[in-house]
């Protein structure tokens, strides 16, 4: 019985194996599918202040070729306008870290599982296993974890935003209503003066 437990372990260990990757392969595309579309939701940053010298570089560029200078600062400026509108519309939900931190992940769970392989595919039958299904298990937990951070933080700070606008349309229409009653009181105040001058006349 006792010899016959490692065997049934490897057994078991090959037979799940195939499946196990098979998740750990539906996790990596759904990571990468994430991924790529959270690069549209990057939190866009102010531009450095440009140094003296660079400055300098573009004022003597403008002297030599004053059209191209120009097209060029039309293109950057439209540039910074676009960044700026996806900052103001609040379309920013991560940061280029967390992205990159992303990446590196899905880079080092498919650079592990390649090796792995490749270790596995070397080793007879007869051998415990290098690659087990806990382990591929453990890689897809740690992946889906990372997503899952990012997707609660996402809806976290677009909860937040949704509040904050909310908030200010409230404060949009108290703001209206106020106008509109101080316009009616200040009409029905001229009214009035208006009613007592004339019954003075009388």
């Amino acid at each position: 019985k006792e010899m016959a437990a490692p065997v049934m372990a490897r057994l078991r260990e090959h037979r799940e194996r195939p499946e196990a990757l098979d998740v750990l392969k539906q996790s990596l595309n759904s990571s990468r599918v994430f991924l790529e579309k959270s690069r549209e939701l990057v939190i866009v940053t102010p531009p450095k202040e440009e140094s003296s010298e660079e400055e300098k570089k573009e004022e003597t560029q403008t002297e030599e070729k004053p059209e191209e200078t120009a097209d060029k600062e039309k293109e950057v400026k439209d540039k910074e306008k676009k960044d700026k509108k996806k900052s103001d519309d609040g379309v920013g939900l991560f940061t280029s870290k967390e992205l990159e931190s992303l990446e590196k992940k899905i880079a080092d769970v498919e650079k592990w599982r390649d090796e792995k392989l490749e270790e596995q595919q070397q080793m007879s039958l007869s051998e415990m296993p290098k690659l087990t299904v806990s382990m591929i298990k453990s890689k897809v937990q740690d992946l889906d974890s990372e997503v899952q951070y990012l997707i609660g933080k996402a809806r976290m700070i677009k909860a937040e935003r949704d509040r904050a606008k909310r908030k200010a349309e409230e404060e949009k229409k108290k703001e209206e209503e106020k106008a509109k009653k101080e316009k009616k009181d200040k009409k029905k105040k001229k009214n009035k003066d208006k009613d007592s001058e004339k019954s003075d006349n009388d």
